[in-house]
């Protein structure tokens, strides 16, 4: 059986027999995340793990697209999303808006959890995180960490992304009515707060996601300050040395840069390689 044929079968398999069809998918953020986010992970997990035999962990799943994403592309026989949200509850009518797909695959589930309490899963054999660990209150984070490598069996893999980290450009998350480069590190608090809440205008299509479903509207920029400022300022050192101190060991790291020069009076404040790298990947196993 060839590569094509095995996964329509997985996918009818795996769907009740329902097939999908990703050319319906119209919404950027659906597509960013079904298909760009969900193939990363898939990539960085399958190089240290046989997904066809993986229990998976979706740490901070959200609208749970990306673990769509994950679930129908590959063979693992159960992944769980977790969220401290219920954002998740509305996956199936995105399902079926954006691939035609009747119902989310049995191999698929999503528990809602409270922030900073064990979760109630174990025996996984990989956990990935994409874009959560920089919303994670920081006195929290040795112990989440800590409870991942209980959860994950011995041999495990652990694969965490972070984009964009604090420091470099746009690490304020607040892009999408603030374009300049550095602005949380160059305006006061209260300037940066007014650039948010005076905001008008509308989104380019790719900044919409499902926080801004209505538009730009006094509750979604309220949201937006409340964002950033619960972002922790997490660097790529410090999750690397956050894990390694948990007792994973580190396979793979990677630091992604974005082109842009920080202005000279960042660079006297800050490492230049602070403001640079704007991303960080991080691949650690449990040892067995």
């Amino acid at each position: 059986m060839g590569a094509v044929a095995r996964l329509k079968n997985w996918m009818a398999r795996a769907t009740g027999g329902h097939s999908w069809d990703q050319s319906l998918i119209s919404d950027s953020w659906f597509e960013g995340h079904f298909e760009y986010a969900a193939d990363e992970i898939r990539s960085s997990l399958s190089a240290h793990l046989d997904l066809s035999q993986a229990k998976l962990l979706d740490f901070g799943c959200g609208d749970g697209i990306t673990a769509l994403g994950v679930a129908l592309k590959s063979e693992c026989p159960r992944l769980t999303g977790i969220d401290i949200t219920r954002a998740f509850k509305d996956l199936p009518t995105l399902a079926q808006s954006q691939l035609g797909l009747s119902q989310v695959p049995p191999s698929l589930d999503f528990l809602q959890v409270e922030a900073g309490k064990p979760l109630p899963i174990d025996t996984l054999d990989g956990i990935y995180s994409w874009s959560v660990f920089e919303h994670i209150d920081r006195p929290h984070l040795p112990a989440i960490i800590a409870d991942l490598f209980r959860v994950l069996r011995p041999g495990g893999v652990v694969f965490i992304q972070i984009e964009p980290l604090y420091y470099s450009a746009f690490g304020s998350h607040l892009q999408r009515l603030i374009p300049e480069p550095w602005a949380h590190l160059e305006l006061p608090d209260e300037a940066l707060e007014r650039r948010v809440l005076g905001f008008e205008g509308e989104l380019r299509e790719e900044d919409r996601d499902l926080a801004a479903a209505d538009g730009v509207t006094p509750a979604f920029k309220q949201w937006l300050m409340r964002e950033y400022r619960t972002l922790n300022h997490l660097t790529a050192n410090e999750l690397i040395e956050f894990f390694s101190e948990a007792g994973f060991e580190i396979i793979e790291t990677h630091r992604g840069q974005r082109p842009e020069t920080p202005p000279d009076e960042l660079l006297a404040r800050y490492d230049a390689d602070l403001l640079t790298t704007n991303e960080v990947r991080l691949v650690a196993r449990k040892s067995a």
